[in-house]
């Protein structure tokens, strides 16, 4: 099975983003092009994220679902920190 995904972040709050996706799975047999996803990573301290993501939202009626993923998480971020702006 192939899963390509192209996802646009958008950062609301210095600690929150939500995201906004699509992807492409192919499984052998057919592709199909739209799979819509959603999700929010909050970060509350500059090292941590967590985050929960949701794919295939398209398949939202259950008796008709073929697959809907689910994820949670944590990322801890290392390096520099953020970059401040140049005045």
């Amino acid at each position: 099975r192939f899963n390509t995904t192209l996802s646009l972040h958008f950062n609301l709050f210095n600690w929150m983003e939500i995201v906004a996706g699509s992807s492409v799975v192919y499984d052998g047999v057919n592709m199909d092009y739209f799979n819509p996803g959603a999700g929010v990573i909050i970060s509350p301290a500059t090292m941590l994220q967590f985050y929960v993501m949701a794919d295939y939202i398209s398949n939202i009626y259950l008796i008709d679902a073929k697959a809907f993923n689910i994820r949670t998480g944590l990322n801890m971020i290392i390096g520099k920190g953020r970059r401040k702006p140049l005045s």
